[in-house]
């Protein structure tokens, strides 16, 4: 369980600094750029992190899932949104996380596929998959490295 939950962290991490990259933009519509690639960079901190045990096994299995907040932060180390994600345990010992990015004038959502595993140092991909508000119709993807077990540093390339 607990394995499960640091990787589920780390995911969800990814996600939120996708999200903490995009409220740097500020007044920016990322969604609507047209003039090119938009580079975001953050720092995602977790804050919390539920296991949802429901195949009653200790190292988890298909079906079980990790549900995940952390705060954003931009370059500066200011605070500027915060990412709910929720990663289910999949066939082959990998996760599959579903993210939305809580961010100054609408959201950002994303998907990844990452290993279950609590040492794994390996960089995230994540898709960017759509957006509300600000990030209507939002698209691209980022890269996100874990530093510790509960912080990571992304970059998201918005379309």
């Amino acid at each position: 369980m607990q394995i499960f939950n640091r990787t589920m962290g780390r995911v969800l991490v990814t996600a939120l600094v996708a999200a903490a990259v995009a409220a740097a933009l500020g007044g920016v519509s990322l969604a609507r750029a047209g003039s090119g690639d938009v580079t975001l960079r953050l720092t995602e901190v977790q804050d919390r992190a539920t296991f949802v045990n429901v195949t009653h096994t200790q190292q988890g299995g298909p079906g079980d899932q990790v549900v995940l907040r952390s705060t954003l932060k931009n370059a500066a180390g200011k605070r500027i949104g915060f990412s709910s994600l929720i990663c289910e345990m999949v066939l082959g010992h990998k996760l599959q996380c579903n993210g939305v990015l809580h961010l100054p004038g609408g959201t950002l959502t994303g998907t990844a596929l990452v290993p279950a595993s609590e040492s794994s140092r390996a960089p995230t991909h994540i898709a960017i998959t759509g957006g509300t508000g600000r990030y209507d119709q939002a698209a691209g993807q980022g890269v996100s490295i874990p530093k510790s077990d509960t912080v990571s540093s992304t970059v998201i390339d918005l379309d």
